[in-house]
C-alpha cells in the first residue's frame, strides 16, 4: 500500500519500482543500472526501490535498514527506498510474483501499471535493465538512451 501511495504521488512522471534484496546477487547487479536510468531522466522519471529482505523470522524490518542502506549507497542510489514489512513469501503470493526477485514494475505518467518485468512473464528469461527495462522506460519518457 505504501508503494502504491508513492506511485500516486508522482503522477505526471513515469515511475519505476524495483523489488530486490541484499542477499540476491542478480538484483544487486541491476541496482547501478536503475541508478543510471533514474539520473538520465530526473524531470520525467521517479524511482522507488523496495527491499524484500524481511523474511518474517528473526530480524525485524527496522534491523535491515543498515545493510539495505549500504547496498544502495554502493550503487549511488538517491531515490525513495522502502523496506517491506510484509515477509517476502507472503508478499510474492499477494502480488502474484511466483518467480521471486528481482522484479520491476513500470507505471506510466497516469499512475497505471504499464509493464511488469520478472522472470516468469517474459518470453525470454533473465530480463535485465539494459536490454529490457531501459528501452521500455525510454519509450515512455520519450528520451534518449540512458545506457552507458
Amino acid at each position: 500500500a505504501g508503494v502504491q501511495e508513492l506511485v500516486g504521488q508522482h503522477k505526471g512522471k513515469v515511475v519505476v519500482v524495483f523489488l530486490w534484496a541484499t542477499f540476491n546477487q542478480p538484483s544487486i547487479n541491476e541496482l547501478p543500472q536503475l541508478v543510471r536510468l533514474c539520473r538520465a531522466h530526473p524531470e520525467d522519471l521517479h524511482c522507488v526501490s523496495v527491499s524484500v529482505d524481511f523474511s518474517g523470522e528473526g530480524v525485524e524490518p527496522d534491523e535491515l535498514r543498515q545493510p539495505v542502506a549500504e547496498e544502495l549507497g554502493k550503487a549511488g542510489a538517491d531515490f525513495d527506498h522502502v523496506i517491506s514489512s510484509t515477509a517476502a513469501e507472503p508478499l510474492y503470493e499477494e502480488i502474484d510474483l511466483l518467480s521471486g526477485i528481482p522484479a520491476v514494475y513500470v507505471y506510466n505518467r497516469d499512475g497505471q501499471l504499464a509493464r511488469r518485468f520478472d522472470n516468469e512473464n517474459l518470453d525470454q528469461p533473465d530480463f535485465s535493465f539494459r536490454k529490457d527495462v531501459v528501452p521500455f522506460v525510454e519509450e515512455l519518457v520519450g528520451g534518449q538512451a540512458a545506457q552507458q
